[in-house]
């Protein structure tokens, strides 16, 4: 093996493959990456038997090869190197990895390639398409509402459920739950729960500009691009019907300024209810024909009283208490200057609605403040 590449386009490839990287296994070849040299690239690939990563970056390939070498340490040691040429090459008597810049030398104990284990990456054809910059856009409104892995990993993941010429994409930690209903050009019906720390990734090193590819099949699926190949596990957990969650109905639906809205409750968001800061604050909101009442309240801090005016309602009169941070969180990731917000009650659970990027629901369940 000897190839040469940029350092500017190496490092990065490195330090997303990392994040794939177990801490903790019992498999010590599954702490490498098994590096590739092939006409005219350098690909870098890992997994952790639950997904592979695999990213390929321009190169000079004068000698095609294959090895496996610790990540981390690879990672690490061309993330130090100057922003110039690198030179990568293999030792064959001594069984390690050169790397060259400039006139320093540096070389890495390597595992034999056949001892790393195979993950397949799914080739078959992509069922469906998206640009980078419209899937991240999707990504935003949806991750921040996925359960925890560790506390509920059956909502660990995004759901996404193709109906015809449709696609509801929904996440849900059981306390809020996000809706994106965009339109799908292709006809399909299918369904895919996907983890969500697999999209996390795909989510940062997903380029703008680039189409991805996403196929599935036997409970796998693979996103991939001309930079990279992302093939994962999919959740075996049976979504819930969220359709039957959000009320087709509301006791109260009011319009009002985005911005204003979010101010009001990043400010009531310092009103924690303990003094660890360990608990989110609790605000009530109290809406008439013209205004929202934002009261929050905290033993240890003192109080807080702001009025949002509407720019339209329905009529009536609606009052319930929210956790203000799951109240605070799609107010940021929302795009529209003004959004639709749906009340039901003390008991029912606050949706907005947005129409900026396909249609977006966000629904918050209530909660009963103790006396």
């Amino acid at each position: 093996m000897l190839i040469k590449c940029q350092q500017s386009e190496l490092s990065p490839a490195l330090s997303a493959v990392c994040k794939i990287v177990p801490t903790r296994t019992t498999i010590p070849v599954l702490k490498g990456c098994l590096c590739s040299a092939e006409k005219g690239k350098f690909c870098v690939e890992v997994t952790d038997l639950e997904s592979g990563l695999k990213i390929q970056i321009p190169a000079e390939t004068e000698k095609e090869g294959k090895t496996v070498v610790e990540a981390r340490y690879l990672a690490e040691l061309i993330r130090r190197l100057p922003d110039t040429e690198v030179t990568l090459s293999f030792d064959e008597e001594a069984q390690q990895l050169v790397i060259s810049c400039g006139r320093s030398c540096y070389r890495l104990n390597t595992w034999p390639v056949e001892d790393y284990p195979p993950f397949s990456l799914l080739a078959s054809e992509g069922k469906y398409k998206i640009v980078g910059s419209k899937f991240k856009s999707f990504l935003k409104r949806l991750l921040f509402a996925v359960a925890p892995q560790d506390i509920r990993p059956g909502y660990s993941g995004v759901y996404f459920h193709f109906k015809g010429n449709v696609l509801n994409i929904v996440a849900t930690d059981t306390y809020r739950l996000a809706l994106l209903e965009v339109e799908n050009e292709e006809f399909l019906e299918d369904e895919i729960f996907v983890p969500a720390h697999v999209l996390g990734e795909i989510n940062r090193i997903l380029n703008d500009e680039d189409v991805m590819s996403i196929s599935w099949n036997n409970g796998m699926a693979t996103f991939q691009t001309p930079y990279f190949n992302f093939t994962t596990r999919l959740l075996e957990t049976k979504f819930p019907n969220y359709q039957q969650v959000i009320p087709l109905t509301s006791q109260l639906q009011v319009k009002v300024n985005r911005l204003e809205l979010m101010a009001a409750l990043e400010r009531a968001s310092l009103f924690v209810s303990s003094p660890d800061h360990k608990q989110s604050s609790i605000t009530q909101l109290v809406v008439d024909e013209q205004s929202i009442y934002i009261t929050a309240v905290s033993s240890h801090i003192g109080s807080l009283y702001e009025e949002v005016s509407l720019l339209d309602t329905s009529g009536g009169k609606c009052e319930a208490a929210f956790n203000t941070r799951f109240l605070l969180e799609p107010l940021r990731v929302m795009e529209s200057e003004a959004i639709v917000l749906n009340l039901n009650g003390a008991d029912g659970p606050a949706v907005y609605h947005e129409e900026e990027v396909g249609s977006y629901f966000h629904l918050v369940l209530p909660v009963r403040p103790v006396s």
